[in-house]
């Protein structure tokens, strides 16, 4: 269990905000938009940095034969990946697409994972002409696999993606580790076991490992506790039945960050040392030895890396007493907000000099009713021109940018040691119809 103690109080890092010092790594966010515009994205490398050291040492000192292996699908972009392979991490691709930026970024064949429910025959092909490991996640897969193998008389390398039958305690449409979820075969109703007994009748087709994924934003330790005693409990049965020597356990990643409402997020390095010690504890329990621990995080990396900075553009106070605040970015930039999914601490940018508070309803400026990127925020009184900051948001929202109303795509940046550079252009009116002919 988290004590009190170990914890982090979800808006503690930003008090700071509210006595009028905001600042992003020592850089003014009011410079940064004069130079870059808005909106704006913000990323901070050193937090990225801090990020996966702090997970990756935390797990490694409990356990030392683990691997963490960053989730591409949080954010792609391609000076976050590459940070990301200088500190030493693997990543976790789920398309085609994200296999291009995986190499783009400079990880190795061996340092990449290719996930997901549904994989394409050239998706698979490309896998396998790589020796990249596939997390196989249906017998129909695994019969498409082999297949591919023997037409390019190659042995393909796989994992088996398991459902541990746990209820992470999110939000229904992230969890992810339990039957009624796309992913996976069940443990508990033989359909895991149905997988191994296909995998073990070809040589086309090895088993290296298992995998589960238990869903995002998870702000307990205790469901990877039963997603590792369910997952291990299994592999020591196939090494019974099979003398499979298992070489890998993956048990996914989703821990979760900071957000309005969550009061307490265990931090990275307790979900670390929490984790890493059951699992030593538990592969000693069932006589598993060797296994390499991976773990899949992505938003737990990135997330609280990032800032997308807004400017007000108009405010209008309603005579039943709501004020809406109407800023230059709604669900084309946050799009999970706007479902309701993530609630991103939002503060006033600038030094206010009222400061007294009014709570107001933060919007984009987009035609829909549900462009509403934050009920109720509590904020100094705003005028136009002025900066808003919203927090937290490096995951889940560059990754999701569209152009709907045919807005343009906002610039990214970078922080490091004091500058800031930029690491994604302003889209152009003339990007919105590149592709058509």
């Amino acid at each position: 269990m988290v004590s009190p103690k170990d914890s982090v109080k979800s808006l503690e890092i930003y008090e700071k905000s509210n006595l009028g010092i905001f600042n992003l790594d020592g850089l003014n966010p009011i410079d940064l938009t004069k130079k870059w515009e808005t909106p704006l994205f913000v990323y901070s490398a050193s937090r990225i940095r801090e990020n996966y050291k702090l997970l990756s040492n935390s797990i490694k000192s409990q356990y030392p034969n683990s691997k963490v292996l960053y989730a591409c699908k949080a954010n792609g972009l391609l000076s976050i990946l590459s940070l990301l392979r200088e500190e030493g991490s693997g990543i976790d691709v789920v398309s085609e697409g994200e296999l291009y930026l995986a190499k783009l970024a400079g990880f190795s064949n061996e340092s990449i994972f290719f996930n997901g429910n549904g994989k394409s025959d050239q998706e698979i092909r490309l896998a396998l002409s790589q020796n990249i490991i596939l997390n196989v996640d249906s017998l129909h897969e695994i019969e498409t696999i082999i297949e591919h193998a023997k037409e390019l008389n190659c042995q393909a390398n796989v994992c088996l993606r398991v459902t541990p039958d746990v209820h992470s305690r999110t939000i229904e449409e992230f969890a992810t580790g339990i039957p009624e979820s796309k992913f996976g075969l069940e443990i508990r109703t033989g359909e895991a076991l149905d997988a191994v007994n296909e995998i073990s009748k070809h040589k086309e087709i090895r088993l290296r490992g298992l995998h589960c994924h238990i869903g995002s934003q998870i702000t307990t330790i205790e469901p990877y506790r039963f997603a590792i005693e369910s997952i291990i409990d299994f592999g020591a049965e196939l090494g019974g039945k099979y003398n499979n020597k298992l070489e890998i356990i993956n048990i996914g990643g989703g821990f979760g960050i900071p957000q309005e409402g969550i009061e307490i997020v265990p931090p990275l390095d307790v979900f670390g040392l929490e984790l890493g010690s059951y699992f030593s504890e538990t592969t000693k329990r069932f006589g598993l030895q060797n296994i390499c621990l991976m773990i899949e995080p992505g938003a737990s990396i990135v997330g609280t890396s990032g800032t997308v900075l807004l400017k007000v553009i108009s405010i209008k106070q309603r005579k039943n007493g709501i004020t809406w605040v109407s800023v230059d970015g709604g669900a084309d930039i946050l799009l999970r907000a706007t479902q309701g999914w993530y609630k991103f601490p939002i503060v006033y940018a600038g030094k206010p000099n009222d400061i007294k508070k009014v709570k107001a309803n933060v919007v984009g400026p987009l035609c829909y009713s549900g462009d509403v990127i934050a009920y109720d925020v509590e904020l100094p009184v705003v005028n136009k021109g002025d900066i808003l900051a919203v927090l937290n948001a490096g995951a889940y929202t560059f990754c999701l940018l569209n152009n709907y109303n045919a807005r343009i795509a906002p610039a990214a940046i970078m922080i490091e040691n004091g500058c800031d550079r930029l690491i994604s252009r302003r889209g152009e009116f003339a990007d919105l119809v590149q592709r058509e002919r």
